[in-house]
């Protein structure tokens, strides 16, 4: 007499590796959770640093213009409406192709991102006077804050060409179960920006106003570009 063929209703047996997702799972989560509260932490002592050397001068407004744009654009490129219709399509191409295959996509995807981030960088250092007239139209007649502003613009607006990829190879390691590295990467944007600031040797705390005139700054591009280059790290 033989035995009665198994039920084919019946459920398959759990295996053990459903414990080993719930431990990765909650150990990306504090991963990503221990480095977004860290760089919280290091971007208010770089907002702190910042307060302390350039407090409210013509500069810093400057500059708060001239880093709005190209933050305002990588929330469509970077982070934003780019990485979230890309991660989960990526993570899908993944389990249905070959590693090779994967890697051509994301090849492909690069170029071609980066190719347009180029375009769009090289348009909007061209056109900067207008976009600083677009975000803040009250700067025109204030002192030369327009032509600092857009002065600024020029050298902060390639940030959204490098943030832009390396969002994107963030996105893909995502995809690969890697969460530390792109969670790390604001750390490493506020840490420097408060170091480049801190380098930044100034004699008194009102420094721009008593050590430079806006007149001098426009003069002279080396200190414009250390200027901009000392707030690079801050980030709307």
């Amino acid at each position: 007499m033989t035995a009665p063929p198994p039920d084919s209703d019946q459920p398959p047996p759990r295996h053990a590796h459903g414990g080993h997702s719930a431990r990765g799972l909650l150990r990306s989560t504090s991963v990503v959770s221990a480095m977004t509260l860290l760089s919280r932490v290091l971007g208010l002592v770089r907002d702190v640093v910042f307060a302390r050397f350039f407090g409210a001068t013509i500069v810093m407004d400057a500059f708060i213009v001239a880093n709005r744009i190209p933050n305002m654009l990588r929330r469509f490129f970077a982070e934003g409406a780019f990485s979230q219709g890309f991660v989960p399509v990526m993570a899908r191409y993944r389990e249905r192709h070959e590693h090779a295959e994967a890697r051509e996509l994301i090849d492909a995807v690069a170029g071609t991102l980066g190719l347009a981030l180029f375009v769009i960088t090289a348009i909007g250092v061209v056109a900067a006077p207008l976009l600083v007239l677009a975000v803040a139209p009250g700067f025109v007649d204030e002192n030369g804050r327009f032509d600092l502003a857009t002065a600024m613009l020029r050298f902060t607006f390639p940030y959204l060409l490098f943030v832009s990829l390396t969002a994107f190879a963030g996105g893909v390691l995502n995809t690969y179960g890697r969460f530390g590295v792109p969670a790390f990467t604001p750390v490493i944007l506020a840490s420097a920006g408060a170091a480049r600031m801190r380098a930044f040797d100034w004699n008194c705390p009102q420094h721009i106003p008593q050590r430079y005139t806006l007149a001098e700054i426009r003069r002279d591009p080396a200190l414009l570009r250390e200027l901009t280059a000392v707030a690079g790290g801050r980030r709307g």
